[in-house]
């Protein structure tokens, strides 16, 4: 599915998702609006009593005063005398025989108790009705909600499943056109040396040569491919771990990396502590570092690499730069040159001999190494790779 498909489904997830909360959101300032009401309407109701200490009724918002008994002997009132308030959750009145709720207040300065009474509803299932219908209509609402995310996700995951399928495509057909260069270039010198016996040993020889060379480039395509594989499937599964001094595996990775360094005439040039003390796979971290040197050495086209240990912002973590003064890269490029067979230059990194999984085997092994890695521009020219490692796992 290309970019606009994707963007399609997301944008209708966007509009489902918005329009489900919004009709829930009105839902819930229209029962709002609604309990507002019923409660302004149970407040309508309300009656109050001021009656004096003595528990004679000086006004009632319902009756006259003087048609109203003696109230001193009634609960709240007798409450609110000893403690300053006083309540009755529910008695029926004697003057109106409605069911109410006293709250009763004494004020002692004025000797009066003004008593409050709100009406209990006849019917108690009509007050519960808007309640009920707004608790099952979130509840349709959510399932709805449910249904629609649950939809999405399907085609979401139905949408990673495809791009996970053309991503291994993409590989496997690359894979397969590397390895079919060198195969067709072996088999090809061998037709003419077989249907050419009596070539000249100077022409014989050369053929062999450019066999040998093709093969020594299939045998490390196929090593390089076997170690993403690895790198992929299994992880740390089968990555060993072990106590290692990192500093001293640089030293070894660069001392291997000279001759090549010296017939392109460049200079390695390291700044790290003398120890390095970390776990880590020293296989793959030896990778880490001779991929990068072996990258700089064959396609950069200056004269100095630098390997430098950098402060990572992070706690337990170790930062690195690679570094090189040549041509450099377009920063077009930048944010590929990790992927797997991607190349700037094409046809000279063939010539060099290069897989073009490298720096993937690199990216791979440094997440591995619970690390990161970026790629930018040296100033004033050259290409420049941070990459950090976790001290411990």
């Amino acid at each position: 599915m290309d970019i606009i498909g994707k963007n399609k489904i997301g944008l209708r997830l966007f509009l489902s998702v918005s329009v489900i909360f919004l009709a829930y959101t009105l839902l819930f300032i229209g029962y709002s609006k609604l309990r507002e009401r019923q409660y302004k309407n149970e407040l309508a109701g309300v009656r109050v009593t001021i009656i004096d200490s003595k528990g004679h009724v000086r006004m009632d918002t319902e009756q006259q005063p003087a048609a109203m008994g003696n109230h001193l002997q009634r609960k709240e009132v007798q409450q609110a005398l000893k403690e300053g308030y006083g309540f009755d959750i529910s008695r029926t009145s004697q003057t109106n025989g409605e069911r109410y709720f006293y709250s009763a207040t004494y004020f002692p300065e004025a000797e009066l108790i003004v008593r409050t009474a709100i009406p209990y509803p006849s019917d108690h299932d009509k007050l519960l009705i808007p309640g009920t219908h707004y608790v099952w209509v979130s509840l349709a609402i959510f399932a709805l909600l449910a249904i629609v995310l649950y939809q999405y996700s399907q085609r979401f995951g139905r949408l990673v499943d495809n791009t996970i399928d053309e991503k291994r495509k993409q590989v496997t057909h690359n894979t397969a056109h590397e390895l079919k260069t060198p195969a067709s270039s072996i088999q090809g010198y061998l037709e003419t040396l077989i249907a050419n016996p009596d070539l000249p040993a100077e022409q014989r020889q050369y053929f062999l040569e450019r066999c040998y060379s093709q093969s020594t480039r299939m045998n490390a395509l196929l090593k390089d491919i076997s170690t993403l594989n690895r790198l992929d499937e299994k992880g740390k599964h089968t990555a060993h771990f072990e106590n290692l001094d990192l500093a001293q595996l640089i030293r070894e990775t660069v001392n291997d990396s000279l001759l090549r360094a010296q017939e392109k005439h460049i200079t390695i040039q390291t700044s790290i502590p003398d120890s390095i003390p970390m776990q880590g796979d020293s296989e793959l971290l030896y990778s880490v570092f001779r991929n990068l040197l072996d990258n700089a050495i064959a396609y950069s086209g200056g004269s100095v690499v630098n390997i430098t240990s950098e402060t990572s912002r992070k706690a337990g973590m170790l930062g690195f730069c690679v570094s090189d003064d040549g041509v450099g890269v377009g920063e077009e490029h930048l944010p590929y040159l990790c992927e797997r067979f991607y190349r700037v230059d094409k046809g000279r990194s063939r010539n060099q001999g290069g897989t073009g999984l490298g720096l993937a085997i690199v990216k791979n092994a440094i997440l591995l190494h619970g690390g990161s890695i970026t790629c930018s521009s040296t100033t004033p020219h050259g290409l420049t790779i941070h990459f950090t490692l976790r001290q411990h796992p």
